[in-house]
């Protein structure tokens, strides 16, 4: 089945645009596209059942965007891609050294590249 995780559409520690701001329309997606190409560029392509696309969400200041990652759980591959990207953020525009996500495990081991594991499930599902 494909569903998806919500990243956000900067990373974490980095200024983003308001929904509900007179810009708002004009900023988002050119920083959500430059947030997929830094999170490609991180993550590499994604493998078959996953990708990177930029959806739209209800809110009470308006409709806001967000990046996110889709797996599909048919392809095992896409879900152990989707949780290494959610769990290796980027935190500033900078951070763009290459993890390998086939080395990523959803447990409490650490994880050769991509840092310490953690159990998790579906953090917020689309």
């Amino acid at each position: 089945m494909r569903d998806c995780l919500e990243i956000s559409t900067t990373p974490c520690g980095e200024d983003c645009a308001q929904v509900g701001s007179e810009d708002y329309f004009e900023k988002y997606r050119p920083e959500a596209k430059r947030y997929i190409a830094l999170l490609e560029k991180i993550f590499g392509n994604p493998p078959e059942g996953s990708g990177f696309s930029i959806k739209s969400f209800p809110h009470d200041f308006g409709t806001y965007h967000e990046v996110v990652v889709y797996f599909d759980d048919e392809y095992p591959e896409s879900l152990q891609y989707a949780y290494c990207v959610e769990a290796n953020l980027p935190e500033t525009w900078d951070e763009d050294s290459p993890i390998d996500w086939r080395n990523f495990s959803n447990s409490n081991e650490e994880d050769e590249d991509c840092g310490e594991g953690v159990t998790f499930g579906l953090q917020a599902i689309c």
